[in-house]
């Protein structure tokens, strides 16, 4: 998958696990891509996200010049407030520096259950979040066990093939 936000082109290598693609936009002109396995007999499927904020499109959008200081600290409390407030049971590890995409980035590893057709799942996920000039990115992976333990080091890969760079 190849793709431009403003002046910032990114990549990332997804296996053939996943067969399809949602699109969205959010605040200030912020774009988010999920990437879905093919549904299980149980009615779950595997999720890998994308998701890229241009700050400075973001800090005009809502009238806030402070959008544009957000860093990856303030980015990834953020995001992960929103997945904990429709989890059970949440846990999280330590933010911890890695490099990705050639910048330092922060890595959490969370579990929690999720609500789904036949009730709550126990699900596991990985979040690393970073930012290259005024871009802010996160790419994030999430299955349902028993399947997480086989498929989350295999999509942990694909998250970390993601690339971002201004376009030439």
């Amino acid at each position: 998958m190849r793709k431009t936000v403003g002046a910032y082109a990114f990549s990332l290598s997804l296996s053939t696990d996943f067969d399809q693609m949602e699109e969205s936009e959010g605040p200030g002109g912020s774009r988010i891509w999920t990437f879905l396995t093919k549904p299980r007999p149980d009615g779950g499927q595997g999720t890998v996200q994308v998701s890229v904020f241009d700050l400075e499109q973001v800090a005009k959008a809502s009238g806030d010049p402070g959008a544009t200081k957000l860093d990856t600290d303030q980015l990834l409390t953020t995001l992960l407030k929103g997945m904990a407030s429709r989890r059970r049971g949440w846990k999280q590890s330590q933010p911890r520096v890695e490099s990705l995409a050639g910048v330092a980035a922060k890595r959490v590893e969370w579990s929690g259950a999720m609500a789904g057709p036949q009730g709550d799942r126990p699900a596991r996920g990985i979040m690393f979040a970073g930012r290259v000039g005024p871009m802010a990115f996160a790419v994030h992976a999430e299955d349902i066990e028993p399947f997480a333990a086989k498929t989350l080091p295999l999509w942990e890969r694909a998250l970390r093939s993601f690339t971002i760079a201004k376009s030439k």
